[in-house]
């Protein structure tokens, strides 16, 4: 195979260079499972819950007895801290499995009307 200037045997940046597929943000939910069975510990990829406070109080009108669906929650502890704070009618969602159950896990007994629940949004 041949580049533009005619070499010979340069690799492309899209081509495979093992033989193995790598994982990536793009390769779904197999990429997470691995990342989060490899590195459980919790991770905000945006902000947390006292940075967007003020936003979530205006959005929920102040009503701690709200709906709220956490799409793609990761291992972000942001549902924990608003669990915490009083909104308690919180439903995560995630297609990583590993991601929910490590949720779970934490906060069975802690924040037992908490759920979690494996799906693509």
């Amino acid at each position: 195979e041949s580049d533009a200037k005619g070499g010979q045997g340069v690799k492309r940046p899209c081509e495979e260079v093992d033989a193995q597929p790598r994982l990536n943000y793009g390769s779904g939910t197999a990429y997470w499972d691995k990342r989060y069975k490899t590195d459980p510990s919790p991770f905000e990829w945006l902000r947390g819950f006292q940075e967007i406070k003020p936003l979530i109080e205006e959005v929920a009108a102040s009503r701690l007895d709200c709906d709220v669906l956490h799409v793609g929650c990761g291992n972000s502890l942001l549902a924990e801290a608003m669990y915490d704070a009083g909104y308690q009618r919180i439903v995560n969602i995630d297609t990583s499995s590993v991601a929910i159950e490590q949720m779970q896990a934490r906060n069975r007994e802690r924040r037992p009307s908490m759920r979690g629940e494996v799906m693509d949004a």
